[in-house]
């Protein structure tokens, strides 16, 4: 009984962390909401003590991966992630969040996979359009980035996404623009 009590606990907690935060933490940075320092420290608490009691809780894993990314964790990020894509491997949100992770760190490759996937399971998911397109603009698949990118800015929903619509824009000119037989690769880093 105890153990189902601390279960119930958790899930609480974390539903009360996510109703706080998700917007604020998902993977839109559009939302020009900043969070302070004390409530990521508030929450990550709360969510390992949650973790603890239900490590198979998605929400849970995938919320305390974001804090440990923004806190610089990265290790305990990319394994949260893994954990909940073990877990429930048909959920496109760790996918994600673990592509982002990859770019990130330079695992293009490894980060397209993940993209890819989600693509799969939500073709018209914007981010996962935005993200596909930079990344293989980072490893110099001007062609391709370009496509992406600019089938992300012809969305009607683009408008929800500024500072991306913003980033797609100048990587579609670094890539030479849309016109055929203009792209170029991308400058290495």
């Amino acid at each position: 009984l105890a153990a189902v009590l601390a279960k119930e606990e958790a899930n609480d907690d974390t539903a009360g962390v996510w109703t706080n935060l998700s917007y604020i933490l998902g993977e839109g940075d559009d939302n020009g909401q900043e969070i302070r320092q004390a409530d990521l420290d508030k929450a990550t608490v709360v969510l390992e003590r949650s973790i603890k009691a239900n490590p198979q809780n998605q929400r849970t894993s995938y919320l305390l991966a974001i804090m440990y990314q923004r806190k610089g964790n990265y290790p305990a990020a990319e394994n949260l992630l893994r954990t909940a894509i073990r877990c429930h491997p048909s959920s496109p949100a760790p996918h994600l969040r673990l592509g982002m992770l990859l770019k990130e760190h330079g695992s293009y490759q490894e980060a397209l996979k993940e993209f890819h996937f989600v693509e799969r399971l939500r073709p018209h998911y914007l981010p996962v359009v935005f993200y596909t397109g930079m990344t293989l603009k980072d490893i110099g698949k001007c062609g391709k980035a370009v496509q992406y990118l600019n089938r992300f800015l012809k969305d009607k929903r683009v408008n929800q996404y500024p500072k991306k619509k913003q980033s797609a824009i100048a990587a579609i000119e670094i890539c030479g623009g849309d016109r055929p037989g203009r792209q170029r690769r991308a400058r290495q880093r």
